[in-house]
């Protein structure tokens, strides 16, 4: 994922206006009444009006059947959850919004599209009234219960070149740096958005040969072969295909409902992710949000950000385990919805800072169009990609700036080369750099980062001081690039 040429931290001075703007999407180039004035800022990326419709319908109706979600109440007990059917309700954040059965019926939530209410609906859910009201306004969030911080954690970021549509290869080098890990030398392994897919699919019918069904493909079966032989909670991402049993929705008209653009009756397809734990069964599945321009022409969007409990290695004194309180997202999740949101919303961050989350994971393949050829070989490409780390902290700046517990933050990003466009002229570099962060009251702080083209897997224990300080001076002039340094601290 690279940031649009156009696009800065504050969305800053327009650029000279056209007469006319070629669409994203359809691709389609048109007059300026076929464009809100807000695509009209950006028009390296807008999108029509009629496209924007139809990514406004991508909303899946139905509940992730991995997952479960979290609810806006107006309840006045603070940590009191919504239930469905009288299950607990309490994984998926609602700023992206979705639609849920309750016995039998589908109740609309609310939705929030680029910081603004999408819809004023509002349901009751066993007493308690899920209402919608302004994304940047004030809310009434059901509190999560209380959890340990994470303590002691041995957490592992593969990086790897994934050769785009070559799954074997993939596997097999995935493997191959994996191959002197033992049992027991990892807790947490997270590894990078479409991990054995390569990333960069240009059409619908390029991906197709390598969707996998939820949770049941190669990738979640690797997970689970890997967690097992390792003793620890494996992260993988992986493009899913879902193909629903339950009938149709049907339109006004009669015809079947289309819920995203690239949709085919009966099916739909995510860019996701699924974490299985040290025994092999599937915890957790998520699905992302907010799609960058490479997952559009194939994904829908997600049901919204995760929220959930991950197991930690230690026990209570009941012999029980742990659990801590987790955000998990997907590379473009972090940037504001559509690069449309204000800067300053930072939705993701907001979410796992209303989550009460001690860990926060992404997957990712985070690239750069300020890199060259030169930048990722030799001494070079050993090097961090300080641009893209300054803007991943800037993105959490709500969590920095957090007081009380800090939070540990995991990016599992890719590393190497794909084609960018069709005729195989483009290149898409992208940055590595995985790294494992600590943040809170006002300091950024790691215990290392991985290279910009560096293959290997970075592993770090959370029980030892980071030993690096990270430091954020700005924007620099280059509205893409912030000002990171990175300083070894002294013991």
């Amino acid at each position: 994922m690279k940031l649009p040429l156009n696009y800065s931290n504050k969305q800053m001075a327009d650029p000279q206006q056209a007469i006319e703007l070629t669409c994203v999407y359809c691709e389609r180039t048109r007059s300026l009444e076929y464009f809100s004035k807000a695509q009209r800022k950006t028009p390296d990326i807008a999108k029509c009006l009629e496209c924007m419709q139809k990514q406004l319908a991508q909303v899946d109706p139905y509940d992730d059947a991995l997952g479960k979600e979290y609810y806006e109440t107006d309840s006045d007990s603070e940590d009191e959850t919504g239930t469905v059917g009288g299950v607990t309700l309490g994984d998926t954040d609602t700023e992206r919004g979705s639609m849920s059965y309750e016995e039998g019926q589908l109740v609309e939530q609310p939705r929030f599209y680029g910081g603004s209410t999408s819809t004023s609906q509002s349901a009751t859910r066993n007493g308690s009234s899920i209402t919608s009201s302004n994304a940047r306004g004030a809310k009434k969030w059901a509190k999560p219960p209380d959890y340990p911080s994470l303590g002691k954690m041995k957490i592992a970021c593969l990086q790897f070149d994934s050769q785009i549509g070559y799954v074997e290869d993939n596997v097999r080098k995935a493997e191959r740096l994996l191959n002197a890990t033992k049992p027991g030398d990892l807790d947490l392994l997270v590894l990078p958005e479409l991990a054995f897919t390569g990333y960069n699919f240009l059409t619908l019918d390029a991906i197709t040969p390598y969707l996998e069904p939820t949770a049941a493909g190669l990738s979640t079966t690797w997970a689970r072969n890997t967690a097992i032989r390792l003793d620890c909670i494996v992260i993988v991402g992986y493009p899913e295909v879902e193909t629903s049993a339950r009938p149709t929705e049907q339109s006004t008209t009669g015809e079947p409902a289309v819920y995203d653009v690239a949709s085919k009756l009966g099916e739909r397809r995510y860019n996701s992710n699924v974490t299985v734990s040290r025994t092999g069964e599937v915890i957790g599945h998520y699905r992302k949000s907010h799609l960058y321009f490479a997952d559009v022409p194939w994904a829908s969007q997600g049901h919204g950000f995760h929220a959930g409990t991950l197991p930690l290695p230690s026990q209570t004194a009941d012999g029980e385990t742990k659990t801590t309180r987790m955000a998990l997202g997907v590379c473009m999740d972090i940037n504001p919805y559509a690069f449309e949101a204000p800067f300053t919303d930072y939705e993701f961050a907001n979410h796992a800072l209303r989550s009460s989350a001690s860990l926060v994971i992404l997957s990712m393949a985070w690239s750069s169009s300020l890199l060259i050829p030169g930048d990722m070989q030799g001494a070079k490409g050993k090097e961090i990609d300080l641009s893209t780390v300054g803007y991943w902290i800037e993105r959490f700046k709500p969590l920095i700036d957090k007081q009380g517990d800090d939070v540990i933050i995991v990016m599992a990003n890719r590393c190497g080369t794909e084609k960018d466009r069709e005729d195989g002229r483009g290149t898409v570099f992208y940055t590595g750099s995985s790294t494992v962060m600590k943040v809170g009251q006002g300091k950024v702080e790691s215990w290392g980062f991985a290279g910009k083209s560096k293959e290997g897997l970075l592993v770090v224990d959370t029980d030892a001081d980071p030993n690096l300080s990270v430091v954020l001076g700005g924007p620099t002039p280059n509205a893409e690039m912030f000002d990171a340094r990175i300083i070894h601290k002294t013991r």
